[in-house]
């Protein structure tokens, strides 16, 4: 396991998980938006991060970089959406 400041026990709700990568798609004038579950940066249809990862359920999302940085110790799995 890595230090890092992001670490703060997500291994119990992502580890092993089936991720998608999609465009945000949440009315941002109604306030909808989400954060990176790992550096809390905002993800919302007008930016600054406009894609990430998520879980199927969109519940957890992780942006480009902390999934690059933490894909290999928490063995995601991609789902292509059709």
């Amino acid at each position: 396991m890595k230090i890092d400041w992001r670490r703060m026990g997500q291994e119990k709700f992502l580890l092993n998980k089936k991720l998608k990568y999609k465009k945000y798609d949440g009315d941002i004038s109604k306030g909808a938006h989400e954060h990176c579950s790992f550096c809390y940066e905002l993800i919302s249809s007008k930016g600054p991060i406009t894609e990430a990862y998520c879980t199927l359920d969109e519940e957890n999302w992780i942006c480009k970089k902390c999934y690059d940085d933490f894909k290999d110790e928490f063995h995601w799995i991609i789902i292509k959406e059709e």
